[in-house]
């Protein structure tokens, strides 16, 4: 791993994690809170929907170590370091589960941090990730920061800090959305409330039951009660059954949740949310699943998120200045089968892809073989270094497009 940062060796104890972090809000905060019935940001239903999905998707990204080599372009580097960041960055996470961890912080609270460990020799040995609440920031007059985590300060270069939605006069500090998002959720829970009572405490039914009798006889509660005990109340799945001329039955329209609009509100609100977050709103329940919207989701929501991660990750654990972290954001678009072969088949035909990449993308192994993995090109596939030796282009050759010897 001899791309990675290497550091001096430095003599201090393991940051004690202090779990008893304050936070300090104004009374009338904390009592509206409370009457509200306060919900954290990461258990609202429909936020926790959005941030789980743009997780699990970045997380599902193989993470490359790529190097500049001039003019052949970017290539693939695969040495301990990138299976160390691909595989196993820490003893007990793998990178799909640190990565997941690090997108859902950096989404709910604007920042999340990993703490890079080394050996003796300056190596990286593995990413810890840090709980978001045990870290603090501070910001130096030369416009940088310093960290502390637990008790222990630490260096802006010595951590790993994945920002989000940065602040304007510290753009190290990243914002959650709780501010924004919370006259929504709050709109949210209250109609849920209203559609939960809507069905049960103030439900009632559609019928309208007339007595011919004595009105003194309906005058109290009681009395209703017996009257209705006695004529109207039946078994589940039994009819309705009385006298002819004793009761008359009319019916009429209950108030609907669509007379109310709330349904309609509260998609507004879901849409709010899905917009604010960067997801297609089809993933909180509205719409249907459209192809186009989900590749501009990826290209519009899961590619800057991957470029935190990825230029973070170059900046504090690479020092040759030709090498990067890449995240394969290909891997996630949506595709028809039939379509993407045609792109191949085409890409083939002009020397960019060649036989065995075709069939790993059509879902078979690569063969191996030689003239498998030689790019050629035009419709006799002749290989691609040889392209302007091409018989039929050459000056003088014959009809069937042999140079004149």
């Amino acid at each position: 791993m001899g791309s990675s940062r290497k550091r001096k060796a430095k003599v201090r104890s393991e940051p004690e994690m202090d779990a008893k972090k304050s936070m300090y809000i104004s009374m009338p905060e904390f009592l509206q809170a409370q009457s509200e019935g306060y919900m954290p940001l990461h258990k609202h239903p429909d936020v926790k929907v959005c941030v789980k999905k743009i997780a699990d998707l970045v997380s599902s990204m193989p993470v490359y170590q790529m190097q500049n080599a001039g003019s052949i372009g970017n290539v693939r580097l695969v040495d301990e370091l990138s299976r160390k960041i691909d595989i196993d960055p820490n003893p007990y996470l793998t990178r799909k589960t640190l990565i997941y961890k690090s997108v859902e912080e950096l989404l709910l609270y604007g920042n999340s941090f990993l703490l890079p460990a080394y050996d003796r020799q300056g190596l990286l040995q593995e990413l810890k990730p840090i709980e978001n609440r045990t870290v603090s920031l501070y910001p130096l007059d030369d416009g940088g920061y310093k960290a502390k985590i637990g008790n222990v300060d630490f260096d802006s270069d010595e951590i790993i800090n994945f920002v989000n939605n940065p602040c304007y006069d510290s753009p190290w500090q990243g914002k959650s959305y709780r501010v924004q998002l919370s006259d929504v959720l709050r709109n949210i829970k209250q109609s849920n409330d209203i559609k939960s009572d809507f069905y049960t405490k103030h439900y009632r039914p559609g019928l309208i039951f007339f007595f011919n009798g004595d009105s003194d006889a309906f005058s109290s509660e009681e009395e209703r009660d017996k009257t209705f005990q006695k004529w109207v109340k039946t078994k589940p799945g039994q009819p309705y059954t009385f006298p002819e001329g004793l009761i008359s039955v009319d019916k009429f329209q209950n108030m609907s949740l669509s007379d109310i609009a709330i349904n309609e509100s509260v998609e507004l609100d879901k849409r709010f949310i899905a917009a604010l977050i960067g997801v297609p709103a089809f993933f909180l329940g509205i719409g249907d699943y459209n192809e186009k919207e989900y590749n501009n989701f990826i290209d519009t929501t899961i590619r800057p998120i991957a470029e935190i991660l990825q230029q973070e990750l170059t900046k504090k654990l690479l020092i040759a200045s030709d090498r990067f972290f890449k995240f394969n954001i290909n891997s996630l678009k949506a595709f028809d089968m039939d379509s993407r072969l045609s792109s191949m088949y085409e890409g083939k035909a002009m020397g960019v892809f060649n036989a065995d990449e075709v069939r790993v993308v059509a879902g078979y192994e690569p063969t191996g073989l030689p003239e498998m993995t030689e790019y050629t090109m035009l419709e006799n596939y002749i290989p691609v270094k040889d392209a302007d030796k091409q018989k039929k282009l050459i000056q003088g050759g014959d009809k069937n497009g042999n140079a004149d010897s």
